[in-house]
């Protein structure tokens, strides 16, 4: 899924402007069922589930479960924002999630609401909640550029000091998302 409860500087235009997929546009779970069959036909043994935000997909926890019954199925992943995790953890663990990866660029609420343009508190919530599940490592993704260089040394200690947690350090590449203008006006 494309669509984000966020508004991320390193990934949505600065205008607000984006068209995301209308639900009719996205693979139905049986199609994204059937080409996680035909990967694991070729080898693949482990699937990260991404977005946008997935937590925002309707059948999320229905994909969740087809693919974690796939059997070979090594490992069965998401990568969300945060900000919804809490609340769906425990369903999520029940059909089959078995590791997550949060982004999360800072520990400063100010700074947060600036990059990301969301809370900071129900990311913290959930990183709380999936350490108390066990559910380690716990991988925090958090893209390098001029606005987060600045809290690298904090997020460091903040993994330094709960036990579980693995900060990723993500390079952020404008030639790839085709964003070069947007970072170049954000870092004056």
């Amino acid at each position: 899924i494309d669509l984000c409860n966020f508004r991320c500087l390193y990934c949505m235009p600065p205008d607000g402007k984006y068209e995301f997929f209308k639900s009719d546009e996205l693979l139905t779970p049986d199609e994204l069922l059937t080409l996680a069959r035909a990967y694991m036909s070729l080898g693949v043994q482990r699937i990260r589930l991404t977005g946008g935000e997935p937590l925002l997909r309707r059948e999320i926890l229905e994909i969740v479960s087809s693919l974690a019954a796939l059997p070979g199925l090594q490992d069965l992943s998401l990568t969300t924002n945060g900000s919804l995790l809490a609340r769906k953890l425990a369903a999520l663990r029940k059909a089959g999630l078995r590791r997550v990866n949060i982004s999360l660029d800072t520990l400063d609420p100010h700074a947060f609401k600036r990059i990301r343009r969301g809370g900071l508190e129900p990311v913290l919530d959930s990183i709380d909640a999936v350490l108390s599940a066990g559910m380690t490592p716990l991988k925090l993704n958090m893209v390098v550029f001029k606005q987060t260089l600045p809290w690298i040394d904090a997020m460091l200690d903040f993994c330094a000091s709960k036990p579980g947690l693995c900060l990723q350090l993500i390079q952020y590449m404008p030639e790839i998302s085709g964003m070069e203008s947007w970072m170049v006006d954000m870092d004056r």
